[in-house]
């Protein structure tokens, strides 16, 4: 699925996939500067995880680009943005739409990715979010290495429409 998002001097979209090879699923993120100024931007990716049978128990740690989670009986998931500052808290009504319903935490633990970056006029740049699981810590950077949102990937891929995927982008919103 794709979606679309135009601002004053910023267009957007959000496509939304499933790795045709892998357990994970993609959000690439594209950003194009339509105005004459330079664009500092920072994106912010969240993640809620709840692995298990309960979902409560989840761990969640950063590391370099990658928030890596643990569920009870070793589930092993993982969000990752080559080259993003992550982040993790266990406060699961972290700034989302569904968090503003009740302020009752859920289970699990909450990654955040960060990337900042700045578009020229006429610019472009695209991010892409992965999300999804491994049996093997060890094999986790293979993995991430073979993870690329090229053309060939997406032709293969399965595209998803998410009800509940959110991307803010200058105080406007994509959602579905």
């Amino acid at each position: 699925a794709e979606y679309r998002c135009a601002l004053p001097g910023l267009s957007a979209a959000l496509t939304c996939f499933a790795d045709a090879e892998h357990p994970c699923g993609g959000r690439l993120v594209s950003l194009r500067n339509t105005g004459g100024d330079t664009r500092s931007l920072t994106l912010l990716g969240a993640a809620r995880f709840a692995l298990g049978e309960t979902g409560y128990g989840s761990c969640a740690q950063a590391g370099t680009g990658v928030v890596i989670a643990r569920g009870e009986g070793g589930v092993l998931a993982f969000f990752a943005l080559r080259g993003a500052q992550t982040s993790t808290t266990e406060q699961s009504f972290f700034g989302f739409a569904d968090a503003m319903r009740s302020l009752q935490p859920a289970p699990g633990s909450v990654g955040l990715l960060q990337p900042s970056l700045a578009l020229r006029p006429s610019e472009s740049a695209s991010l892409c979010f992965w999300l999804g699981g491994c049996e093997d810590e060890a094999r986790l950077p293979a993995l991430l290495d073979q993870l690329t949102p090229s053309r060939d990937r997406l032709a293969r891929a399965d595209l998803l429409a998410v009800g509940h995927d959110h991307v803010y982008v200058g105080g406007a919103a994509f959602e579905h």
